[in-house]
């Protein structure tokens, strides 16, 4: 028996069919992303942390809040903390957005850390920091290179990515 199978809705059901008794756990299946468009985004991460003269990590969390994800439940509700008006919240790990506050207390939307991206969530990440390269002279792939680094055209029309091995 797999321990984990990627198929489709009729594949699984007649899988499942042909299985024992029991339990068994399904959850729609999200493509990876790839770990060249990575390496790539990283790479331009450096470059334009550089010509900002700032640090990776400050350019990281300053690209994550212009072009990153919220945190979202399973349901799909942003996930938010609450802290006290005397909180520094650049001092808690991770990476939040003001949103309002309540009964005199801080609400932060939780923004997802890039390495919980699925292939389509990281196409967004990275299409900004080319953006932004792009705008201060740094050089990047041609259109139909980072197209094929990434799966753009899997991730934007939502075919699965190839699963990595």
């Amino acid at each position: 028996m797999p321990t984990a199978m990627i198929a489709s809705k009729a594949d699984a059901v007649k899988w499942l069919i042909d299985q024992q008794e029991g339990l068994y756990e399904c959850n729609p299946y999200k493509p990876k992303r790839s770990l060249t468009a990575n390496s790539y985004y990283w790479r331009l991460l450096t470059e334009l942390a550089g010509v900002m003269r700032i640090s990776r990590e400050e350019c990281h969390a300053k690209m994550l809040h212009q072009y990153g994800q919220y945190l979202t439940d399973t349901d799909g509700n942003i996930v938010c903390v609450v802290v006290a008006p005397n909180t520094d919240i650049s001092k808690v790990e991770g990476y939040y957005e003001f949103h309002d506050t309540y009964k005199g207390l801080f609400r932060y939307k939780v923004i997802k850390g890039s390495h919980l991206y699925n292939s389509l969530e990281f196409s967004r990440l990275l299409d900004g920091i080319i953006d932004e390269c792009k705008e201060l002279g740094i050089e990047t792939m041609p259109p139909e290179e980072i197209r094929r680094l990434q799966g753009y055209a899997e991730a934007y029309t939502g075919t699965p990515d190839k699963p990595e091995d």
